[in-house]
């Protein structure tokens, strides 16, 4: 692997130990705030909603752009608006509307940041490296994220909800860092003036009509949004079933982030066998095995009402997340020509990502009128059930479509 993809992994596995610790203590942080499950469940609605309103015109953008310094413009607001919310925090003015806002505008740099880091990859490695490299990020992504950032979260907002939210900055800034001086990427085709004299309309639709064709994708990105829609509900309420003395195991919130820490030693596990495992399996087949994998996992622990369970479930699922991702990013990346990328990654994650609001919202709802235990045992089914009915109607890729470029 190259230098640049050496850098490349350092500021990304960086960026997502921020985003784990915002991700486990702004839900820890809302619980302190309010009692409803709707407000926080709102702050998860906030931060994915930029994923619904921006990732079309983000990915036209990332087609014609210079998607190092894209990644560098995102990391620049995160450290913006943590800044501020900082300094909200530590003068007692931090609000439920206040980590709201915050929420909603780290989302938006995230769209750009997250959108930069897929699309840079085949652009530092050859095709026949795309694995190995994709697992090397998801690897880095899953241990930022859970095994380093959730227990991390939980010391930092038993500090401050200050110091939850200076830590993500002061690591962005560090990204920033890395990439100035490590991540050299090819240069560009010079413009002509072609491409930009295309619409921007046009350029959005060019990548939505190449997903709807495609005879495996079309199929596989309804999933994942499926599999985020209720995943996304069911972790934005499960932190009122474990944490606190009304809830049903009565933990402490140290105890959440400990939970995340199982996923990412599962996720560690999952990254280690990915590529034996794509080897020996076609990707829709292992994408349904997952998909039914996952929602057991998800509700046995709370059938049990056990934490040992939960734990143990999450450490599992944490495998399956890990192997999901790998596959997912690789298959998107064999399947897509070049020059239409990064409209057509950021149109499959405007549907996926975009529609985790949608998730978290009906799930504050859901359980306001009834209860988050309702949540936690219908969101998995309806889950598995409909992921399994869209991937059964999804067509392996071909080694023709593997090897497009």
């Amino acid at each position: 692997m190259s230098r640049s993809f050496g850098s490349l992994f350092a500021a990304s596995s960086l960026s997502n130990l921020g985003d784990g610790i915002l991700m486990v203590s702004a839900p820890l942080i809302a619980a302190t705030l309010t009692s409803s499950a709707f407000l926080v469940a709102a702050v998860t609605t906030a931060y994915f909603l930029p994923w619904l309103l921006l990732s079309l015109p983000v990915g036209a953008w990332l087609d014609l752009t210079d998607r190092r310094r894209a990644w560098m413009y995102a990391l620049v607001s995160r450290v913006a608006v943590l800044g501020v919310g900082v300094v909200v925090a530590v003068t007692g003015n931090l609000s439920i509307g206040a980590l709201i806002v915050i929420a909603l505008l780290f989302g938006c740099g995230e769209v750009v940041g997250d959108s930069a880091i897929s699309t840079l990859v085949p652009d530092v490695v050859d095709r026949e490296s795309l694995v190995r490299a994709n697992t090397l990020v998801q690897t880095g992504r899953q241990l930022s994220n859970y095994f380093l950032g959730a227990p991390l979260a939980g010391l930092l907002v038993a500090v401050s909800a200050g110091a939850a939210l200076g830590a993500p900055a002061l690591l962005a800034v560090l990204c920033l860092v890395i990439i100035g001086l490590g991540l050299r990427t090819p240069r560009r085709p010079r413009d002509t003036g072609q491409a930009t004299a295309v619409p921007a309309v046009r350029r959005i639709r060019e990548g939505l009509t190449f997903l709807l064709q495609h005879r495996t994708l079309r199929y596989v990105t309804p999933a994942g949004a499926v599999e985020n829609v209720f995943g996304t509900g069911f972790l934005a309420v499960l932190v009122l079933w474990v944490v606190g003395p009304d809830s049903a195991l009565g933990l402490p919130e140290s105890a959440f982030g400990l939970l995340y820490t199982c996923m990412g030693v599962g996720a560690l596990v999952g990254a280690a066998l990915a590529g034996r495992v794509l080897a020996r399996w076609t990707f829709v087949r292992l994408m349904t095995v997952l998909a039914a994998v996952s929602g057991v996992l998800y509700l046995v622990p709370v059938l049990l009402t056990d934490g040992v369970a939960l734990y143990a479930c999450f450490a599992v699922l944490g495998i399956a997340i890990s192997l999901r991702g790998v596959l997912w990013t690789t298959l998107f990346q064999r399947a897509t020509p070049r020059d239409l990328y990064g409209r057509v990654v950021t149109t499959n994650r405007m549907v996926i990502f975009g529609s985790m609001p949608l998730g978290a919202l009906g799930a504050g709802i859901l359980a306001e009128a009834t209860s988050v235990t309702v949540v936690l045992i219908a969101f998995p089914i309806a889950s598995t059930l409909a992921q399994v009915l869209l991937l059964l109607r999804a067509r392996e890729l071909d080694a023709e479509s593997t090897d497009r470029s």
